[in-house]
């Protein structure tokens, strides 16, 4: 086959390639195939998902504005109440829940707990109705060094906090929450 015949050849299997393209396609391009019904199932599939997705995604749709809804009921009901140090309370204070803000710790710097307490004392809620508990799993000697440095923090911040040692150290940090829960309480 010389050059010319192989370059009519050529030419003549690209037009009926562009023919067959320009018969067999939609408006946008797309060769048209029947599906084969294994891709059927999986479009399918995906159809599904994707609803399923969308459905999920409206229910949280609609969740944030009944929430937001709500929230603009209750503020209008009850109004902003400034505190003594200046910051909008939304909820009177003899109708809040007196809180525990649980903090299991092991071999923790005291710049990160110096942080929480700083952060935790920075909260719109009143220091009266939370306690702060650090769970340690540390030896004695340092949580010692622990209490010595968190506590006086604690008063300066004008926060209740109490650092807890426990012994058996089983669980890790779920096992001391567990450990913390099923103490007693004096309320």
């Amino acid at each position: 086959m010389s050059n010319s015949e192989y370059t009519g050849l050529k030419e003549l299997l690209l037009k009926q390639i562009i023919q067959q393209y320009i018969m067999n396609q939609y408006p946008w391009g797309i060769i048209t195939r029947p599906l084969t019904p294994m891709a059927l199932v999986i479009l399918s599939i995906a159809y599904a998902v994707t609803v399923a997705m969308l459905m999920l995604s409206m229910m949280q749709i609609a969740m944030l504005i009944k929430y937001g809804i709500v929230n603009l009921m209750y503020m209008r009901a009850h109004g902003n109440r400034v505190n003594e140090r200046g910051k909008v309370n939304t909820v009177p204070a003899h109708k809040l829940p007196f809180v525990s803000i649980l903090i299991p710790i092991k071999n923790e710097n005291i710049m990160t707990i110096e942080r929480s307490l700083q952060t935790i004392a920075s909260l719109n809620y009143p220091r009266e109705l939370f306690e702060v508990l650090y769970i340690s799993d540390d030896p004695e000697y340092y949580v010692n060094s622990l209490t010595k440095i968190i506590i006086p923090m604690s008063r300066r911040l004008g926060i209740n906090v109490k650092v807890i040692r426990r012994t058996v150290n089983k669980g890790y940090k779920g096992g001391a929450l567990i450990t913390v829960l099923s103490m007693p309480r004096a309320m």
